[in-house]
């Protein structure tokens, strides 16, 4: 990447990083130093872009940036990759949050506390590693396969220390064990598997197995707006082949929850795959529905779920489904929602108003509804989208007009509703800026999946992105 890639404003900032590498700056000199208006300097340090060089510290920041790179290294490091760690020395987390006195839980390498952020209040939970040398590459083990794995069904990391003994991730709306420990089964199962099988596949495609898919491990979270289940506790994860790191597992070792870890998890776990993971979430959907569990003792409750949880929980390997696609064949097609969408009665999926059309689904107007609920975790996340918000320099973007190019068909097995859509963010303009952008045009597809509640975007691609109009 050449110099001339960067515009003036990127270049001095790139030069004002490494300068101030170190140092602890202001939010407002940090700021001032973008060039960016506040509203875009927000959009822009959350999108991610230099987040990694500036450090959240004393409400203000500690500038991370490698000064023996030159200009166009530097930008190329920020816009392609992940930095390594600068050697900073980390703050520890007390001087950002606060803990509740007694944690949430405790686990066999951590514990999770309820935290409060001095910053601003909000409240997170904070996971950190007990006191030993497992518990800590543990930890380290569960971040870095967390933050590569970003996907909407897996627990999110929201800030952790270069050292990796600490992280902040969202609170859980719910999980699947009551107080007592005995099963809370949500009143569909279906939303819950299809979110766990879309966190299974995501992390398959890239090479990881979680190997501790249990009840514990399924949490409800809301986050923007936007609420589904994710698989959480990737500690004991197994990296993609040729990223083993030093731990070791142990042959003849039971690795994961004995209730619901697979036969080859007690012998080779370090040879386990995704089938693996298929076996605890059929263990999970048995005991769910009231199953008495065994370690390594057939179960499989009657009714609906029978062949799903029969043909998950094999106990040889070889039997289960090979894919994820054959594992979403076996849902029960006659969940609640999916009867609803048969009948085509919205108006019985709770906080879903019944659309036009004398009891017809008007998928375009379900589309629409999800996708105005969506756009604002749209502009906060997408690189591209917060990368033209940035250049524009407004002071604010927001939705002013949806327009759905086509919806459906509707998929019934796994009640979906696949869909194209464009997104038209109009720039509140500053005129005193040198560029103020007068709008930026979003081409989406995607998919609306039923969380039980309502229907959500389950799925959603930026196919392209573009700014209408520059203005000196």
């Amino acid at each position: 990447m050449g110099i001339r890639r960067l515009t003036r404003r990127q270049l001095a900032f790139v030069r004002w990083l490494r300068t101030m590498s170190g140092s602890l700056v202001t939010d407002d000199a940090a700021r001032t130093a973008s060039g960016l208006t506040e509203a875009s300097w927000a959009v822009y340090i959350k999108g991610g872009r230099y987040a990694p060089y500036l450090v959240p510290a004393d409400g203000g920041w500690l500038v991370a940036a490698d000064n023996a790179l030159t200009d166009a290294e530097f930008h190329a490091q920020v816009t392609q990759s992940k930095p390594k760690s600068s050697g900073l020395q980390p703050r520890s987390y007390q001087a950002k949050y606060s803990l509740s006195r007694v944690p949430l839980g405790v686990g066999g390498f951590a514990e999770v506390f309820r935290a409060t952020a001095r910053q601003d209040s909000a409240e997170v939970g904070l996971k950190r590693a007990l006191d030993n040398n497992t518990a800590r590459q543990r930890i380290d083990r569960e971040i870095e396969a967390m933050v590569r794995l970003t996907h909407r069904n897996v627990m999110p990391v929201f800030d952790y220390d270069s050292s990796r003994r600490w992280y902040t991730m969202p609170l859980a709306a719910r999980t699947l064990i009551r107080d007592d420990d005995k099963p809370d089964c949500p009143s569909s199962l279906a939303p819950m598997v299809r979110d766990v099988i879309a966190a299974l596949e995501h992390s398959h495609t890239h090479g990881f197995v979680h190997r501790d898919v249990a009840p514990g491990n399924i949490l409800l979270i809301n986050t923007e707006g936007l609420t589904r289940w994710v698989l959480s506790d990737w500690g004991i994860v197994r990296n993609p082949r040729g990223q083993t790191t030093s731990i070791r597992t142990q042959a003849n070792s039971l690795l994961g929850t004995e209730q619901f870890a697979a036969p080859e998890l007690w012998s080779n776990a370090h040879d386990a795959d995704h089938r693996a993971d298929f076996y605890g979430l059929g263990r999970v959907v048995a005991w769910l529905l009231g199953c008495r569990l065994v370690p390594n003792v057939p179960a499989a409750p009657t009714g609906d779920w029978s062949d799903f949880v029969t043909a998950l929980t094999a106990t040889n390997r070889d039997a289960r489904p090979a894919t994820h696609g054959e594992v979403r064949a076996l849902i029960p097609r006659d969940s609640p929602a999916t009867r609803a969408v048969l009948v085509g009665d919205v108006s019985q999926m709770p906080h879903q108003s019944p659309p036009t059309g004398g009891g017809e689904i008007a998928l375009d107007e379900l589309v629409e509804s999800a996708l105005d609920r969506y756009v604002v975790r749209l502009i906060d996340s997408d690189e591209l989208i917060t990368s033209l918000i940035a250049e524009t320099n407004a002071s604010g973007f927001y939705a002013d007009e949806i327009a759905v190019l086509s919806a459906g068909p509707l998929d019934i097995a796994h009640v979906r509703i696949p869909f194209a859509a464009s997104v038209h963010l109009s720039g509140e303009q500053e005129p005193e800026r040198m560029f103020a952008g007068d709008g930026i045009t979003v081409a989406l597809h995607g998919e609306l999946g039923h969380d039980g509640n309502a229907w959500v975007v389950v799925d959603c691609e930026v196919r392209g992105a573009e700014i209408d109009d520059y203005s000196e």
